[in-house]
């Protein structure tokens, strides 16, 4: 038996302690972030940091709850912790599920920068004309975005790349070329 109790409980890294040092590691990215102001936090990074401070703050209500039910007699204090716990929980939930959702549905397309997008190509003295167009919010009012043109072959994707980069917000552009069929 007391094999069994060590292939259990031996020294062997569980899934738990594997996610407690990445968080510790984004804990720390997002501490150093915060010194220094001008480094971007990732958007999985400061929900690992969200992760952690909701881990933290349900924890200290559940001892503040064991401590009151304790020496107070307060036995209420357990299910009212919970309840306080859940809706800590509940908020950080759904502001992961909307951010998330963003990215996913392309909510971004109805950002400023797609008319800007659209109006460099509709100016621009080569014909060319917008066949699909995807943007993507990748930092604090940064966009990467793909574009797909139809347009004479003679014009290539680096002469629309130059025409979009006099917008600062597009830190990624990624043209395709098809070809006008006349």
């Amino acid at each position: 038996m007391a094999r069994f109790g060590g292939l259990l409980f031996g020294h062997y890294p569980c899934a738990s302690s594997i996610f407690q040092e990445r968080e510790a590691v984004a804990l720390a990215f997002v501490l150093v972030a915060v010194v220094e102001d001008d480094v971007r936090v990732p958007d999985f990074i400061r929900d690992a940091y969200l992760h952690v401070i909701a881990d933290a703050a349900t924890s200290v209500l559940a001892i503040a709850a064991l401590i009151g039910g304790k020496f107070w007699g307060a036995g209420w204090l357990d299910p009212v912790m919970g309840i306080a716990g859940v809706g800590l929980v509940a908020v950080w939930a759904y502001g992961l599920l909307r951010d998330s959702s963003k990215v996913l549905l392309d909510a971004e397309m109805n950002a400023p920068v797609v008319a800007e997008i659209r109006e460099v190509i509709e100016a621009s003295p080569v014909k060319a004309r917008i066949s699909e167009l995807h943007v993507w919010r990748v930092g604090k009012g940064k966009y990467a975005c793909i574009v797909s043109l139809v347009t004479s072959p003679d014009a290539g994707p680096e002469y629309f790349k130059q025409r979009l980069r006099i917008h600062e917000e597009l830190v990624h552009i990624t043209i395709e070329i098809n070809a006008l069929v006349e």
